[in-house]
Parts: structure tokens; C-alpha cells; sequence
């Protein structure tokens, strides 16, 4: 909500004609963001607190978080919902989506995106590991 009124965000769709767009963490970098930023040479990167980079793919100002590194369901619940609202993913790298309520909170590694259409786990390491 801005100024009492409503505002709608929506993700984006994958456009293959520019560079994309991937927020990661600098810091928290594992195998799987490297092959990434790797196969995207041209990409930007943005690098900030994890559920702001869900937001930023929810707003349609990035692309592809991954983060292959562990974090636990409160990192990532509340920043799934707005992901998923705005039609984006939140997923496990197999492509499936992330789940909670686990007996151990830990998640495995995720990715959240715009563009459910796009193959983002064959651009991760190992094809979809």
C-alpha cells in the first residue's frame, strides 16, 4: 500500500534479448550461484538481505535468486508468499516447490523467479543438482 491506495507488483517474465538480472549474496556464495553467474556472463548482480531479493524478483527487478547455501524456514516463508502472489516460484533446485512444516527446519538449497517457464535449474550446477 502506498498513500492508502493498493499497489499491484508482478514478476517478470525471462527475456533472453538482455543481460539478467540475479540478486545472491556476495557473501553466502555457493557452488551453484558461480556456474550461474558463469553461464550469464553479461548478467548484473545485486547483493542484499535475503527476503529482499525474493521481493526484488516479486517487483519484476530481478530475475533469479539463488541461494544454495542453507537457511531455515523463517528465512524464507514470508518472502515466499510475496514471490508466489506477485507469479513468481520459490523452489528447490530440482524444480520443485519448497515446503515447510519439515521434521529439521533447514532448507535445501532454493531459487526463487520470475519466469516459472524458464529452465533456470539446467543453469545450475550439475544440470539440476
Amino acid at each position: 500500500t502506498k498513500d492508502g491506495t493498493k499497489q499491484e507488483i508482478r514478476s517478470q517474465s525471462f527475456d533472453n534479448e538482455r543481460p539478467p538480472v540475479f540478486v545472491a549474496s556476495k557473501d553466502h556464495a555457493g557452488p551453484a550461484v558461480k556456474k550461474l553467474l558463469e553461464t550469464f556472463p553479461d548478467a548484473s548482480l545485486t547483493s542484499m538481505g535475503s527476503s529482499l531479493k525474493f521481493c526484488l524478483v516479486a517487483q519484476g527487478k530481478a530475475d533469479c535468486y539463488l541461494r544454495d547455501v542453507p537457511t531455515m524456514e523463517w528465512d524464507t516463508a514470508a518472502a515466499q508468499i510475496i514471490a508466489e502472489e506477485a507469479g513468481g516460484v520459490v523452489c528447490t533446485l530440482d524444480g520443485k516447490p519448497l515446503s515447510y512444516n519439515k521434521e529439521i527446519l533447514r532448507n535445501p538449497s532454493v531459487y526463487s523467479a520470475g519466469d516459472n517457464t524458464f529452465d533456470w535449474p539446467s543453469h545450475f550446477v550439475n544440470g539440476n543438482s
